[in-house]
């Protein structure tokens, strides 16, 4: 009777020791490529919900009309004023340049009022930015979106006519320049750790 060495069990048994590591790599890998798909949809959602959150304040300041500012800090009168404490997220931000008021003049030292790193804290203080109403914009996203408006500076409507020597306030001044805005909106995706900014300077035409 011939011995049995086992030569056949031993290969067979390093054959299945590979198929396995192959098998296990493979699960890795599909895994892997699962949770990239799903963070790239998340970031996906979180991005268009901060669009669409951007729309609707580039929607909201074209439908308001604004009082004349009358000095640094306020922009209009009543209910919806900006300020710089961003209430209701409508913030002022940049310095009235003299009587006539034609350009735009900020602090590089000053953090935005939309950084997270700012104090006002627009982004988490819910009395400092504005909610978008509607979720039928917001397919998949769990924390909804925001924005706020910040007032920069009126701007000559014709960049290419001579400056005005219209006082600021008066008729003649407001028919030469409109009103220039920057709209920060802020999208949240399917989970919590997903957030998008989009970001627009709109200039407002009488």
């Amino acid at each position: 009777m011939k011995r049995q060495r086992g030569g056949v069990l031993i290969a067979s048994l390093v054959v299945l020791m590979l198929l396995t590591l192959i098998g296990l790599s493979g699960a890795s890998s599909t895994t892997l490529e699962e949770r990239m798909a799903g963070n790239f949809r998340d970031q996906r959602v979180a991005f268009e919900a901060a669009e669409a959150a951007l729309a609707v304040g580039e929607r909201w300041v074209e439908s308001q009309t604004l009082a004349p500012i009358t000095g640094a800090g306020s922009a209009c009168f009543g209910a919806d004023c900006f300020d710089a404490s961003c209430s209701k997220g409508l913030c002022f931000n940049g310095t009235l340049s003299g009587a006539l008021a034609t350009d735009c003049r900020h602090s590089p030292t000053a953090t935005p009022v939309h950084a997270r790193g700012n104090a006002l804290d627009v982004w988490n203080d819910t009395k400092r930015h504005r909610q978008l109403a509607s979720q039928d914009e917001l397919t998949g996203s769990i924390g909804g979106a925001t924005y706020i408006v910040e007032f920069l500076c009126f701007v000559r409507l014709d960049p290419l006519a001579p400056p005005s020597v219209d006082a600021h306030g008066s008729a003649a001044f407001f028919r030469d320049h409109g009103e220039m805005f920057r709209i920060t909106a802020m999208g949240r995706g399917a989970t919590p750790n997903a957030r998008a900014w989009v970001q627009s300077t709109y200039r407002k035409v009488r």
